[in-house]
């Protein structure tokens, strides 16, 4: 669909990555089914002195966005970002580094346009679709896994909507676009692949943009203003809403979300994250 014109794929060029298409007028649309990967490559140090310069700059963005609203929020009150700030067995450290993102096409479903339902699924061979870039993350520790399932709620969909909470509320404090710059693992609702534990965000440029160093230092407070987004959101669905944990850039539609179980996971990382 093209402007409101429809189309269809005559032939499809792999080594030229081109497609060639006709107007068409057929009763079904088309939607693809795929899996995207991240895999970590490389986790890069940080050096000493671009560690001292972002935190300086971190702290003076975080005093004056303090300074110019009447009230801050409970978890980041009088907290500043500093360096090995704990030494805590249980504490974690965010990491930054290289990334390859890997998308599998391998099908594409005809869907009914009047009544939406599944006609057919055509089985695809393509090759895989790859993204060299950068990321900032942090490993969720198997005691938070457990504390959320123990309360009946979907680990997975907790992961999956404190990412998008993250991702969110990064271009409050960096120079980037949440949809077109930052994107995040999204589970389907149907994969049965294990992922890693973790908050992961990356940037959707070749080679990256030059925010996730700055983002992994900035982890803590990110965690901090995620979870008050999520908490001051008063909408009651499982799924959360476009103002908590929902993402309108979702490739997987915000199909796998639980806005308890995301406030239950930040919650518990905001005691243990530290750089």
């Amino acid at each position: 669909l093209q402007q409101g014109v429809h189309y269809i794929v005559t032939y499809l060029d792999i080594n030229d990555l081109v497609a060639y298409v006709e107007k068409c007028k057929l009763p079904y649309y088309t939607t693809q089914g795929d899996h995207k990967g991240v895999t970590v490559t490389q986790i890069l140090p940080i050096p000493a002195a671009a560690r001292r310069h972002l935190l300086k700059t971190i702290n003076k963005i975080q005093n004056e966005s303090l300074n110019d609203t009447d009230q801050e929020p409970i978890e980041c009150k009088n907290s500043k970002i500093q360096s090995n700030s704990r030494n805590d067995i249980n504490s974690v450290s965010p990491k930054y580094g290289r990334v390859m993102v890997s998308t599998s096409v391998f099908c594409y479903h005809k869907i009914h346009r009047k009544t939406n339902t599944p006609i057919e699924t055509v089985p695809l061979h393509l090759p895989l679709i790859q993204l060299s870039t950068k990321a900032f993350w942090v490993d969720i520790p198997p005691w938070v896994q457990i504390q959320v399932t123990r309360t009946n709620l979907d680990f997975k969909g907790g992961v999956h909507g404190a990412a998008h909470a993250l991702a969110a509320i990064l271009p409050l404090r960096l120079c980037c676009d949440h949809h077109a710059d930052l994107a995040t693992e999204c589970p389907n609702i149907k994969e049965t692949v294990r992922r890693p534990s973790r908050l992961l965000v990356y940037e959707k440029h070749k080679g990256g943009l030059g925010v996730s160093m700055a983002g992994c230092l900035m982890m803590p407070q990110l965690l901090c203003l995620a979870c008050d987004t999520i908490r001051a959101c008063n909408c009651k669905e499982r799924m959360g809403c476009p103002k908590c944990i929902q993402s309108p850039s979702c490739p997987e539609y915000n199909e796998v979300l639980d806005k308890k179980a995301a406030l239950i996971i930040l919650e518990q990382m905001i005691k243990i994250v530290t750089i």
